[in-house]
């Protein structure tokens, strides 16, 4: 480790001090404005995750904003392991409020499928955490530890990405079921539960568009 990653880390966990405290602000607010039941934890959830998704965005475009010659973007690109950990420390507390919509809960909140996809994406975080220490990445080669971090990123960009798609403009494999969601429902990045669905037949117009799609397909966030 170099001396100037040295004097950077006690900065690093005070990003990621500042980001969990944040993030438990976040959901405790929308807990006490909201109540704890299905439907308030459920915004607590959309909450925490819009937050979590804006230190990913600085993770993930880290290599984007390298390339733009301002300091400002410049001082961002140096900071995307910062970034990343900050995500993995406020998305934590997301988890933990899943947990909590499955404790109170009378009936499982999300389907198996939805379960399995959104459980991927939590143990792609926390997989490139731990390689993002001295200790773990130093037992892989510099391509491997490329393909791990990109491919992590990428996954968990899509599990956003899909959630982040409004129902009215989904089609084809993404177009699922056109409903308005039960106050039950929530996943690891529930931000499409806040949008109003559209009416059916424009899903289905857009399905007939599109042709024949993959049977019983799932997007994240539709149980």
């Amino acid at each position: 480790m170099t001396a100037a990653a040295r004097h950077n880390r006690p900065n690093t966990w005070l990003w990621i001090l500042a980001s969990f405290a944040v993030a438990i602000f976040v959901a405790a607010a929308t807990l006490f404005a909201d109540g704890i039941h299905p439907d308030g934890v459920s915004s607590a959830l959309r909450n925490s995750a819009r937050f979590s998704f804006l230190l990913f965005w600085g993770a993930y475009a880290g290599g984007l904003l390298k390339k733009i010659p301002l300091t400002l973007t410049q001082e961002l690109s140096r900071r995307r392991r910062e970034f990343g950990l900050s995500f993995a420390a406020a998305h934590s507390v997301h988890l933990a409020l899943i947990l909590v919509l499955f404790y109170i809960s009378s009936r499982p909140p999300v389907s198996l499928k939805t379960i399995i996809v959104d459980g991927i994406g939590f143990g792609w975080m926390y997989l490139l955490v731990i390689f993002s220490f001295d200790f773990a990445r130093k037992r892989l080669s510099p391509p491997a530890w490329r393909l791990l971090f990109n491919v992590g990123l990428e996954y968990i960009a899509f599990v956003f990405a899909t959630d982040f798609i409004p129902r009215f403009a989904r089609f084809g494999p993404l177009c699922g079921e056109s409903r308005t969601p039960s106050v039950d429902e929530a996943t690891v990045m529930p931000a499409s539960g806040a949008i109003p669905s559209a009416a059916p037949g424009i899903c289905q117009a857009l399905r007939s568009a599109a042709g024949p799609t993959r049977s019983g397909h799932r997007l994240l966030g539709e149980p």
